[in-house]
């Protein structure tokens, strides 16, 4: 009897922990990640919802009276489909918006008139809360500035405002400096010709590391890209590829290449120093300017100002100049003013980065 109950009790164990097991894989297959197309209806109103695996993100188009609304998101995956629960439709002269509801993404209005596909919003005017070194301050939009004004750079963010000198002159034109993650990355402009040292500048907290190159490397260089803790770059007059590796604080030869769409791509000298070539990623949504204009993915006008650079862009954000002014947008909450600096309505090239 006792080992017939001893046998019941494993018997029950065993099968209490297939069905754990059976369950976690149902959870398992349930959240995993698939590409999937799926066409509905709401409101007699067409709908095509899909999600990109790869890209990670979600697109929808939304049909209606003969013309195609995009809609895009980069919320978090989820199991659920038949994203959109309901559409409003709301008509005024010769404006049409379609806005969406859903419990599981955040998804942003679009409308369209006779002349554009466009992202509504209220026009905001800029409002000077603070004021550091000629830089007007409405909102730093929980980022982090590095601002060059010719003498030195302006760093602003919520925890900290400080001032950055790093060369003995004047520089009109910063033609030689890169972006990369945590970092700003910048010669040293107090040589001629050629430069040996690096500074890096740090998003964190504004402050300066440096490191020697065992090579001269030639102002007359480019960028062509980062990879992980690795920035490329080409010299013109060694005609020769390098990299910075940031985490050894030292520069390398390497061979011709570059990344084209997320693969190394060898490459030849000849090409590099004729076409100037960058590396290369698809983006997902874009934004360009044609005719001082600003366009989502060369169809939504973003807003009625005239726009004279694209700053930065990463997803749904943008960030560019109109006039003196630095703004940003996103579809889902509109055009935000941030900073202003009378000299960028004249000159705004390499002078603002964005963390």
């Amino acid at each position: 009897m006792a080992q017939l109950k001893t046998y019941n009790i494993k018997k029950l164990r065993n099968l209490i922990i297939f069905l754990i097991l059976i369950f976690v894989i149902f959870l398992f297959f349930l959240n995993f990640k698939h590409s999937y197309t799926l066409k509905y209806k709401i409101n007699d109103i067409d709908v095509t919802e899909k999600y990109h695996k790869k890209e990670k993100y979600y697109s929808f188009l939304i049909s209606y009276e003969g013309k195609d609304y995009e809609v895009i998101s980069f919320d978090k995956y989820t199991s659920k489909r038949k994203l959109i629960r309901d559409i409003k439709v709301n008509k005024t002269d010769e404006n049409t918006c379609l806005s969406f509801e859903s419990t599981k993404i955040s998804l942003y209005d679009v409308c369209n008139n006779e002349e554009n596909f466009y992202y509504p919003h209220e026009e905001t005017t800029f409002k000077e809360n603070s004021n550091y070194k000629n830089i007007k301050i409405d909102n730093l939009n929980n980022n982090t500035f590095f601002l060059w004004n010719y003498h030195e750079f302006i760093y602003l963010s919520n925890k900290k405002t400080t001032s950055i000198k790093l060369f003995d002159k004047d520089i009109y034109n910063l033609n030689l400096i890169y972006q990369h993650d945590k970092y700003l990355i910048i010669p040293n402009y107090n040589e001629n010709y050629k430069f040996t040292k690096v500074y890096l500048l740090s998003k964190e907290n504004g402050k300066t590391k440096d490191f020697k190159l065992r090579y001269d490397v030639y102002f007359d260089s480019y960028f062509l890209g980062s990879y992980k803790d690795k920035v490329y770059l080409y010299d013109y007059k060694n005609e020769l590829e390098y990299y910075f590796d940031l985490k050894k604080y030292d520069i390398y030869k390497t061979k011709y290449q570059i990344i084209n769409n997320g693969k190394w791509e060898n490459v030849t000298n000849q090409k590099l120093k004729n076409n100037k070539l960058k590396f290369t990623q698809d983006s997902i949504f874009n934004y360009t300017l044609k005719d001082d204009k600003l366009y989502a993915n060369d169809k939504y006008l973003v807003t009625n100002l005239s726009v004279k650079k694209i700053i930065k862009t990463e997803n749904l954000d943008v960030y560019y100049i109109s006039k003196d002014t630095l703004y940003h947008f996103n579809p889902l909450n509109g055009e935000t003013p941030l900073l202003k600096y009378s000299e960028w309505e004249f000159n705004n090239s390499n002078m603002i980065f964005i963390f």
